[in-house]
């Protein structure tokens, strides 16, 4: 009996270890098996839009979605039905898209092949996974093209470049309910569809400011110690401190606030401008009586001096917002020398003072900079578009901008009394700009920074290229645009040139077709703070008949000086004759009109020689690129040799700026070459511009032909254009 009762003890403890092992997995529902897991079910529809469905598989299963094998698109969910628009992560190409259901150690899977519907549209992604963080960030995922971001909600709208917008309180009320709509977009692309998002203002998270306002117009509170505050005037905001603050004189703010009876409140914000608490108690401020700002500030040497205000009884100057003056001042003249101020910038204001029965102290007067010993602060400082100005300051060396109080101008001093603000390429937004008058430092010192204007930043879009024209029949020239980061060149409504910084283009070097082509030039955005300019007015350009019938050049050479010509490398006299010996002269025309197709400009210096005055010489000879025959001679029409073609290319590439690499001449007949002319007929045939004559041999003293200079001249320009 015992022996039975100790084996079934020992059955019993079995039973139970068996049952704790199985307690740690999962365990299907009682009459499904794991092996019994439905394969998903799985669509996707015409707007590329997935859609899974794995009903019946047990509570606890999870969806996995796999892109090509290796990529999750979607971990691991329980949902065991939803979508996915698959648009949010490719646009193009086929994908192998697989579902996958798991429970336990047991997985069904399915899966499809799919193409983008839509890989053939120039339309957008809509911004995938729109959200709004804990730090009240309004969020989406970047969509690759997109430059810009539209949101909306009601009858708002506000136009961004990064995907992400710092949500604006004063917009919304506690506990309101908001649905954003966001669309991406781009120049020349379909905006997208809206991806949306809702949020509900949250809660504020501080004690609610209990405030008391004293018969000045100082306003405090209670709750909080030194906050960042905004000020509301009957439920509306109408101010919002830039830093923590401890009170607020109401009477600075008459502007906003006004005369008579009026409700004011305040909330606490966080750093990121967001709620921090609810809106205080109303407190009631009636600032009638309250005396108008000193007005006409200004600083003379070290005498501060303002308009009188009628019917005030003194005035106090104030240094950084801090009183410096104790007693009533009754004149409208301060010596700031007696204050004993640091050679730094001060930022000085006045308060005209009230009797306390019938009139109040008055706000204080717009801020002017001082600094000791300095020279004269610029004033009447204006912005008209990005054009910075100001008055001249006696005794100035020169000036400095600054941005929201930084030196955005160092090195070079500007000494006009003007400055192009697109320069400095400010992010979009708002900026605070100064300028600061520069002493010698011996015995004069730099100014205070002036008065402080605003310069709005907004994306735009930049002119088009303005006074487009040809010049020399083959040059494209234009204005420069503001703000560019360079132009393309378009023919006939299509892009054909890479982007360029200057403001000229040879378009011998489109090789075009003969015929007319309409030319325009776009100015490029950096797509940040700028967009592509619009196409500039067509300029017509034609490409005439190549060659006069029956003047044609040798078979090998007609293809390559068709393209010369077509280029406007070939001046008209020269194409003719083709096989005829060129004269030193007209190979000095042709490097003439290779030179000035590329650098886009006319050389305008000359040198003189004794027995000849054409111009093209004279002009190949200001560049260096031809020496004469000694006795300050040219020989002009003597015929040119092909050691002495091979010199002149060399150093009509190294007047353009761009040397030929220098590689030894291999020619069989090397030593016939000049000394002079032999490192040049290196860098001739390493570059394949000269490759010799019949048998290989270079034939330094024989005769270049038209047709030979042209084809040489067609293969450098190729090189350096």
């Amino acid at each position: 009996m015992i022996r039975k009762l100790n084996r079934m003890k020992g059955l019993v403890a079995g039973l139970l270890s068996a049952f704790m092992v199985l307690g740690a997995v999962a365990v299907a529902p009682m009459g499904l098996q794991a092996n019994d897991l439905p394969v998903p079910n799985i669509s996707v529809d015409t707007d590329d839009v997935l859609t899974w469905n794995a009903v019946g598989a047990p509570e606890g299963a999870q969806i996995t979605i796999i892109a090509n094998h290796a990529t999750t698109i979607l971990g691991a969910t329980t949902a065991l039905t939803g979508s996915i628009n698959l648009r949010q992560h490719f646009t193009t190409g086929t994908h192998n898209i697989q579902v996958q259901v798991s429970y336990g150690a047991e997985t069904r899977t399915n899966s499809i092949n799919w193409t983008p519907t839509f890989e053939n549209s120039n339309q957008l992604v809509a911004p995938p996974n729109p959200r709004v963080d804990a730090s009240n960030v309004l969020r989406w995922d970047t969509v690759a093209n997109a430059t810009s971001y539209r949101i909306t909600w009601g009858n708002h709208q506000i136009d961004v470049i990064q995907n992400h917008w710092n949500i604006d309180f004063s917009l919304f009320t506690q506990g309101q309910s908001v649905t954003f709509s966001i669309v991406a977009m781009a120049q020349g692309l379909t905006p997208s569809a809206a991806a949306t998002v809702t949020w509900v203002v949250t809660d504020a998270t501080m004690p609610t400011p209990t405030i008391s306002i004293t018969p000045a117009g100082l306003l405090t509170w209670t709750g909080a110690g030194a906050q960042i505050v905004r000020l509301y005037r009957n439920n509306s905001a109408i101010w919002t401190s830039e830093a923590a603050i401890t009170q607020i004189d109401l009477t600075d703010h008459t502007q906003v606030i006004g005369i008579g009876d009026q409700n004011i409140q305040i909330r606490f914000l966080n750093a990121n401008g967001t709620p921090a608490s609810n809106l205080s108690n109303t407190a009631v401020v009636n600032l009638t009586g309250l005396l108008p700002a000193p007005t006409g500030v200004a600083i003379t040497g070290n005498t501060l001096s303002w308009t009188a205000v009628p019917n005030a009884v003194g005035y106090r100057v104030y240094v950084g917002g801090t009183q410096r003056t104790t007693q009533n001042i009754t004149g409208t003249e301060f010596n700031l020398a007696t204050l004993n101020l640091s050679n730094a910038d001060h930022n000085i204001q006045v308060r005209a003072m009230g009797n306390s029965t019938t009139t109040r102290n008055s706000p204080l007067s717009t801020g002017i900079n001082f600094r000791p010993g300095a020279v004269g602060t610029p004033t009447n400082v204006n912005i008209a578009g990005t054009n910075l100005s100001w008055t001249a300051v006696s005794n100035a060396i020169g000036y400095r901008i600054y941005v929201g109080g930084t030196a955005r101008t160092t090195g070079t001093e500007i000494t006009a009394t003007n400055f192009n603000l697109a320069t400095l390429n400010l992010a979009i937004g708002t900026h605070e700009v100064q300028v600061r008058a520069l002493g010698n430092n011996t015995n004069t010192f730099d100014s205070a920074l002036s008065t402080a204007v605003n310069f709005e930043v907004t994306i735009i879009t930049l002119d088009a290229p303005a006074n487009a024209h040809l010049r020399d029949t083959t040059v494209l020239h234009w204005d420069a645009v503001p703000g560019t980061r360079g132009y393309t060149i378009y023919v006939g409504g299509a892009v054909r040139s890479a982007p360029t910084t200057a403001t000229h283009f040879a378009l011998g070097t489109l090789s075009l077709a003969a015929g007319e082509h309409s030319i325009q030039i776009r100015a490029l955005g950096n797509n940040e703070t700028t967009l592509d300019s619009p196409l500039s007015t067509p300029v017509t350009f034609t490409v005439g008949a190549t060659l006069p019938p029956g003047e044609l050049p040798s078979l090998w050479a007609q293809e390559m000086v068709t393209t010369a010509v077509n280029a406007g490398l070939v001046p008209q006299q020269l194409r003719i004759n083709f096989t005829q010996a060129t004269t030193r002269a007209e190979f000095a025309a042709l490097s003439v009109a290779l030179y000035e197709t590329v650098m886009g400009y006319t050389i305008m210096g000359r040198m003189q020689f004794n027995d000849t005055i054409d111009v093209n010489v004279q002009k190949m000879g200001y560049l260096g690129v031809v020496l004469g025959v000694g006795g300050g001679n040219f020989a002009p029409n003597d015929p040119l040799t092909r050691e002495q073609a091979a010199t002149m290319l060399a150093r009509l590439a190294d007047a353009i700026g761009q040397p030929l690499p220098m590689t030894p001449a291999a020619f069989p007949d090397n030593s016939a070459i000049a000394p002079w002319a032999i490192v040049q007929v290196g860098q001739m045939q390493g570059a394949g511009i000269m490759v010799g004559a019949d048998g290989g041999m270079f034939m330094p003293q024989g005769p270049y032909t038209r047709e030979q200079s042209i084809v040489t001249l067609l293969r450098l320009f190729d090189i350096v254009r």
